[in-house]
């Protein structure tokens, strides 16, 4: 068994003819019984819409540049979650960012 890992825009789909290509590779790779992982720094539902569009089978689902891994059934197996204090550095820094002011 291999595993193969591939994110999703500008890789798996430069296009849309190629991505169909691509997506028949993976089906063949996955029936060898091979593990396919789709990464995006997209959030859930912006990649579910491309995925339910495309038909783009996967085993694993990395969302968000990795802060929420899904399996096959959707179903949240890995979730990173910022916490308060976190939240409030980034903030910070943000607002003290002179470039956002």
């Amino acid at each position: 068994m291999f595993i193969l890992s591939s994110d999703y825009d500008g890789t798996l789909k430069t296009n849309v003819r190629n991505l169909y290509l691509n997506i028949e590779v993976i089906k063949k790779y996955r029936e060898l019984g091979n593990i396919f992982i789709l990464n995006t720094g997209r959030p859930f539902l912006s990649i579910k819409k491309e995925i339910d569009e495309h038909s783009i089978p996967f085993d694993y689902l990395c969302c968000n540049d990795g802060a929420v891994i899904f399996n096959q059934n959707l179903e949240i197996i890995k979730q990173t979650v910022l916490s308060d204090r976190q939240v409030t550095f980034i903030k910070n820094l943000i607002i003290n960012f002179p470039y956002f002011r």
